[in-house]
């Protein structure tokens, strides 16, 4: 079955979570959106995210949340990040830190059989703050964890340098069915369908 999926660029302090408010209600109905998952990182004031403000975006209708650099601007996050099934940090951070760098969500419609969704968020390394591992080899490492074949695979780059996002596109290009990026908060003219994606997923 055909599934519909929206992808929220970075929530950006007050303005942002009054937009998800406001505006992803419509999303849903207009566009028939089975799933809604944005970056958050930088939904406290530009910098960061709240527990409270995590549940208010999800109470919006988000269904899954990533963040990126500003993961840990707001500390109380901490326990949110490990304990919240639906929101994601760079998994190519350190192994100590706290969190997970992939989810799943599930797409389930009365008479069909439910759809795994597994979000994948890592952070490049060009021009960015945090020290990372391989974000291609943390990728690889997290796919081989992901056992049903037909599960639709999204993988978000949060990184400052539109070449790596490019090259994690080709990279994976007919392994995953998205790979999608963040951080520059600057809509781009950068999306296409690569090659080996045309006729599949």
């Amino acid at each position: 079955m055909p599934i519909r999926i929206a992808i929220l660029g970075d929530i950006v302090g007050t303005p942002g979570r009054q937009a998800v408010t406001q505006l992803v209600p419509t999303l849903r109905e207009r566009f028939r959106a089975d799933l809604i998952i944005a970056n958050a990182e930088n939904a406290a004031n530009g910098s960061g995210l709240t527990p409270e403000q995590y549940t208010k975006l999800t109470a919006a209708g988000v269904d899954g949340l990533t963040l990126g650099d500003h993961t840990f601007k707001k500390h109380q996050i901490a326990h949110t990040l490990d304990t919240a099934p639906n929101l994601i940090r760079p998994a190519n951070l350190s192994d100590k830190a706290r969190g997970r760098g992939m989810m799943r969500l599930v797409v389930q419609r009365a008479g069909q059989p439910p759809v795994p969704v597994h979000v994948i968020t890592v952070m490049g390394r060009l021009f960015m703050g945090l020290p990372t591992s391989d974000p291609f080899a943390c990728v690889d490492a997290l796919l081989k964890q992901i056992a049903d074949p037909r599960a639709i695979v999204l993988v978000e780059v949060h990184a400052e340098a539109t070449s790596e996002k490019i090259a994690m596109g080709w990279y994976l290009n007919g392994r995953v069915s998205c790979v999608f990026g963040t951080h520059t908060h600057v809509p781009t003219a950068d999306a296409r369908v690569l090659p080996a994606n045309v006729h599949g997923s």
